[in-house]
């Protein structure tokens, strides 16, 4: 039984609570027990609580000890770094959530994926007109100072190319 009164136990359940429908948790502990790795957490309304997972047989992603670790950031050699770390837990299957790390094949085919004809073309077209109106003033107006101008002026002559580019990507 916690010492907390109700209040400050819905508090902490209401900052924990994610908009993934998770909630944070902070690992207490783990141990080895046989083939398997048991991970401890206390949930915001200070009850502890545990999760089996196969102990890992290599530095896979596949193994969810592995992912677990990584996660938090720290190689599966300096699993004890994992205490006191804050990570995600699914009430719903009763499992911490652990996201399946994505390889870099997978990170390419999602950019190629990226559809630019999907992009409205009349916002696409609001860029270039403001550094038409910008990019003169900037260059070829000798009393136009402010400070840090000479970066101004590079952010915008890149920006204005940049758009012309997208101006003809959008017009293929």
């Amino acid at each position: 039984m916690s010492n907390q009164t109700p209040q400050e136990e819905l508090y902490h359940i209401q900052e924990s609570t994610n908009a993934d429908g998770t909630i944070d948790v902070e690992i207490t502990d783990w141990k080895k027990k046989q083939n398997s790795a048991v991970v401890y957490f206390q949930m915001p309304d200070i009850t502890k609580n545990k999760e089996r997972m196969l102990w890992p047989e290599k530095d896979s992603v596949d193994n969810k000890f592995v992912r677990l670790v990584n996660n938090c950031g720290y190689d599966i050699a300096a699993v004890d770094q994992i205490i006191g770390e804050t990570v995600k837990y699914d009430n719903e299957s009763g499992e911490l959530f652990i996201p399946k790390q994505k390889t870099i094949l997978d990170r390419m085919k999602k950019i190629s994926d990226l559809n630019i004809h999907r992009i409205n073309p009349i916002y696409a077209l609001c860029f270039p007109i403001v550094y038409f109106i910008l990019l003169p003033l900037t260059l070829f107006k000798k009393d136009f100072e402010l400070e840090g101008s000479s970066e101004v002026r590079g952010i915008l002559v890149g920006g204005f190319f940049w758009n012309l580019l997208l101006i003809f990507l959008l017009l293929l």
